[in-house]
């Protein structure tokens, strides 16, 4: 029988988390460096962590009732029979995306108010190739420690928007920097 428990994966913002990584390893819990195998490896003490997580664990109850947690990082729910490999792709490819005059960018996705920002400006194509193979992301009501969140689905899926990369309007672009 098939086994229909999502797969979560927490990332975190790192820079602000000082003990995301040591939390992790503490709880036993499987953690990568969002920019390990990129071509930011380079920054990988700059990088977010990308942290395998549970609805019982202590770090999703630290994530929903710590503030610093809660602002520093979004909840991306995949299928459970979705590849560790999937999971990485989507997440990294996320990490940089071109605006339209194809100017490439850092996108901070992991931000809850980027998050929450992104979502409310995408067009629904935009965000289903935000998605890749995720069926959702969560942040915690507007980055703020409590059990209420914010459940952003993908509506359908297409296969054809999975693997595009992601480019934003070039308004949206300079919404988002000002």
């Amino acid at each position: 029988m098939r086994d229909h428990t999502p797969q979560y994966v927490l990332v975190v913002d790192a820079l602000r988390v000082k003990d995301a990584t040591a939390l992790a390893t503490t709880h036993e819990k499987p953690w990568f460096f969002l920019y390990d195998n990129t071509p930011w490896k380079a920054q990988l003490k700059n990088s977010p962590v990308c942290i395998t997580v549970t609805e019982d664990d202590a770090i999703w109850s630290l994530w929903q009732s710590n503030s610093l947690w809660a602002s520093s990082g979004v909840l991306f729910e995949f299928e459970n029979a979705t590849y560790q490999e999937e999971r990485i792709d989507t997440l990294q490819r996320l990490i940089t995306v071109n605006s339209e005059d194809g100017r490439l960018f850092l996108l901070r996705f992991y931000s809850p108010n980027t998050l929450s920002f992104l979502m409310a400006h995408l067009s629904h194509d935009e965000k289903q190739i935000f998605f890749g193979a995720a069926n959702a992301v969560v942040t915690t009501l507007n980055g703020v420690a409590s059990n209420t969140s914010t459940r952003h689905e993908k509506t359908d899926i297409d296969i054809t928007l999975t693997n595009m990369d992601l480019v934003l309007d070039n308004q949206l672009v300079e919404a988002m920097f000002q």
